[in-house]
């Protein structure tokens, strides 16, 4: 008998042990005849359930769904229509929600997509987009945004749930072409490109992307295939990872829409396609213009480029004394030029505006040489920048280049040389000799490197 007892006493213990561990607070809620309560910071696709009670609880999510969903419209998106779902399409499951949640933190709600629905695409979708869309895909992403009653909108692009690259639904999303200045060598780098491919979710490079003997390619005719492809990669939602200007605007390129690249320095021009799907680039040289064309799925939403107000940059005047030139002469040596900057942004068919890049070409300076007596200390001066004369003691190097941290970025479009010239040597000439040229032309550019 007394064994009997002690097996009974036992398998009560361990029942109790076993609902206590498996039913949670429930269960010393029905052997202690205790109401329960959620803990401080229980909540459910935000909606604080603390202090209420189960029965409570049930009621509060219900009553928030239920106002959530009728604010929603559920959309599936092509390039030609919207495809609205009825709210039925998602079913909340409040009671397995407050069986399964963790108390003092928040918690997904429980709710189911009806695939039901399913049926229904094949008539309103073409063959190929109904057989190729990933329902389960699909849905998975509904009820994970639906099960924290997202405040954002429920529409979705069907072609991010396509099964594979479908080519008969590409459309063509960006195309930008300008003026061929080399048409004959362009043609010939143009027809090296097989159709460039950008996977989605990666990363593209131009550098490695060309025929590898581009480096026997004219480097105008290599920017101008960086400028065109990156003038339609603007068009898109394509980061802009890096890119390169020249130190002054080519005549075939507009401003805010030039790249230039160099194998030499690793000048690389990279994006990042955010999309799942992948797209087809091809570059072509027709009539007197260079061409690029981006195709693929249609994008989520249209993109337009709007380049800012251009800004003018004042050149500098730098004065040279020598003996090459007859007191009071003043010979101009090189006439200036203003630079330009400006700011480009990409703005969403919604309203939304990012700033893309800052292009800054810097200005040439204006060169005059005037008289110097021989074995006086020669004088650099310029016009500071209120357009004064400025004298500088001594001679200042025209070959030292602007260092690496002083270079203009996108970050510090203004940092300048001072374009400062070289003297003439102090060797005598006879009467009647010209002085040699004094000054490189690319001495007196501000030095530039933008990367984006």
């Amino acid at each position: 008998m007394d064994a009997l007892k002690g097996l009974g006493i036992f398998i009560g213990m361990l029942s109790f042990l076993l609902l206590s561990t498996f039913g949670g607070s429930h269960v010393w809620e029905w052997v202690a005849g205790e109401e329960s309560f959620y803990e401080q910071g229980t909540a459910v696709a935000g909606i604080s359930l603390e202090g209420m009670t189960p029965e409570e609880a049930e009621r509060q999510l219900n009553a928030s769904f239920e106002k959530w969903i009728n604010e929603k419209d559920i959309m599936l998106l092509t390039s030609e229509e919207q495809l609205t779902f009825p709210s039925a399409i998602l079913t909340p499951d409040a009671t397995t929600t407050l069986e399964t949640l963790t108390q003092g933190v928040d918690n997904a709600f429980s709710i189911e997509v009806q695939d039901r629905y399913e049926e229904g695409l094949s008539d309103v979708l073409t063959n190929e987009a109904s057989s190729n869309f990933q329902w389960d895909a699909w849905s998975e992403q509904l009820e994970r945004d639906a099960a924290m009653l997202t405040e954002d909108p429920l529409d979705y692009s069907l072609y991010s749930f396509l099964s594979a690259d479908v080519i008969t639904l590409y459309e063509t999303v960006a195309k930008y072409e300008i003026p061929a200045m080399d048409i004959e060598g362009l043609s010939r780098v143009s027809s090296s490109f097989e159709t460039i491919v950008v996977e989605g979710k990666s990363d593209f490079s131009l550098l490695e992307s060309l025929p590898s003997t581009y480096e026997m390619v004219d480097s105008q005719a290599l920017d101008s295939i960086a400028t065109v492809l990156y003038g339609a990669f603007l068009k898109t939602n394509f980061a802009i990872e890096e890119r390169h200007t020249s130190q002054r605007l080519p005549a075939y390129a507009e401003l805010g829409k030039e790249a230039s690249i160099r194998g030499s320095s690793g000048d690389d021009l990279k994006i990042f396609n955010p999309n799942p799907s992948s797209y087809q680039v091809t570059i072509s040289v027709e009539g007197k213009s260079l061409k690029a064309v981006i195709e693929g799925y249609p994008l989520q939403e249209t993109i337009s480029v709007n380049v800012g107000e251009k800004e003018a940059v004042e050149e500098r005047t730098i004065i040279q004394y020598t003996s090459y030139v007859d007191p009071g002469q003043v010979v101009v040596e090189r006439e200036g030029r203003p630079g330009q900057t400006v700011e480009v942004y990409r703005v969403s068919e919604n309203g939304g505006s990012d700033l893309i890049s800052q292009d800054y070409y810097p200005p040439v300076n204006r060169i005059e040489l005037r008289f110097g007596v021989e074995g006086e200390e020669t004088n650099t001066s310029q016009d500071d920048e209120n357009g004064e004369s400025l004298e500088v003691e001594g001679d200042v190097s025209s070959d030292e280049e602007t260092p690496d941290s002083e270079q203009p970025t996108e970050e510090n479009p203004s940092v300048e040389n001072d374009g400062s010239g070289t003297t003439l040597d102090k060797e005598p000439v006879e009467s009647g000799d010209q002085p040699p040229s004094l000054i490189k032309e690319e001495e007196f550019w501000e030095q530039e490197k933008v990367k984006k």
